[in-house]
C-alpha cells in the first residue's frame, strides 16, 4: 500500500507598482511549459515566513520582505512512487527590496513582471488565479 504524506510549503507574490499598473512576478519551467508563482518546501526548524522569502530569493533571484498573509492553498497530487501527497501552501504578499531574476536558481527557465490580467491568463491553476485576483485588490 502506498503511503499518505502531508506535505507545507510556502511562497509569495511579489508585486510592483508602476503607472497604475500592479505586476506580479510569475516563474515558467519548459519541462511543464506551465506559469507558477513562486513557491517551495518548507525546511526542518524552519518558520512558513522564512521558508516564504528563502523559496522566491531562491526562485526568483530577488531579495524580498514579506508585507502581509494572503492565504493558504490546498490541493492533493500523486507523486512519482505513488504515494498520495497532501499538500498546503501558505502565501505572503512581498515587495522586493533587492536582487536580480539574473540570480534565480535552475529550478525555472524563465522569470518575470507580469501585470495582474497577464498574470491570471498565463497562471494554469485557478487557485493561483485567485491569489492574484486577491492580492490585486490587497495592494
Amino acid at each position: 500500500m502506498k503511503k499518505i504524506y502531508n506535505r507545507i510549503s510556502a511562497g509569495g507574490l511579489v508585486y510592483k507598482k508602476n503607472n497604475n499598473m500592479i505586476y506580479f512576478v510569475l516563474c515558467y519551467k519548459n519541462k511543464t511549459n506551465r506559469w507558477h508563482l513562486p513557491k517551495g518546501t518548507q525546511e526542518f526548524n524552519e518558520s512558513i515566513c522564512n521558508t516564504a522569502i528563502r523559496e522566491v530569493k531562491e526562485e526568483t533571484g530577488l531579495e524580498v520582505k514579506i508585507k502581509i498573509f494572503l492565504s493558504n492553498i490546498y490541493y492533493i497530487f500523486t507523486d512519482n512512487q505513488n504515494n498520495k501527497l497532501n499538500k498546503k501552501v501558505s502565501f505572503y504578499i512581498m515587495q522586493a527590496t533587492g536582487g536580480s531574476f539574473e540570480n534565480h536558481d535552475k529550478e525555472f527557465d524563465k522569470i518575470i513582471w507580469a501585470d495582474s490580467n497577464e498574470a491570471i491568463k498565463l497562471l494554469k491553476y485557478a487557485n493561483e488565479k485567485k491569489l492574484v485576483t486577491k492580492a490585486t485588490l490587497l495592494v
